[in-house]
């Protein structure tokens, strides 16, 4: 299961056994791609979960361009989730840096967005 895990369990809680589906079929690429788009747009998403997404997705999309064609030169990546998710390249950039950061720095960035209630 890609998405749809919290309205999953809704559902079991109201006591619903069953609901429609969309069933793919994805390889591991795409599958990480749509997980992402899936959950990049919640209305709380912290900075350090919205960084490793675009990291997975830049990653995906990277392996994607190899897999396809080792002649062509993909579209930058930052370009591309950028253009998707209304941000610039830069700012794709800026948030995938912050997966280089040691656990308990990213956790002071989020912390600093949740109670000053900033944006990033």
């Amino acid at each position: 299961m890609i998405s749809g895990h919290r309205r999953k369990l809704a559902l079991e809680l109201i006591g619903i056994e069953e609901a429609d589906a969309y069933v793919k079929e994805l390889n591991d690429n795409e599958a990480t791609i749509y997980m992402v788009d899936s959950n990049i747009y919640r209305d709380k998403i912290l900075p350090s979960e919205k960084a490793f997404a675009y990291k997975m997705k830049m990653d995906a999309i990277k392996h994607q361009g190899k897999a396809a064609s080792d002649t062509e030169e993909p579209k930058l990546s930052s370009e591309k989730i950028g253009k998707q998710n209304g941000e610039s390249a830069s700012t794709v950039k800026k948030y995938i840096r912050l997966t280089k950061l040691i656990p308990e720095l990213l956790d002071l960035v989020d912390n600093t967005v949740k109670y000053d209630k900033r944006t990033f």
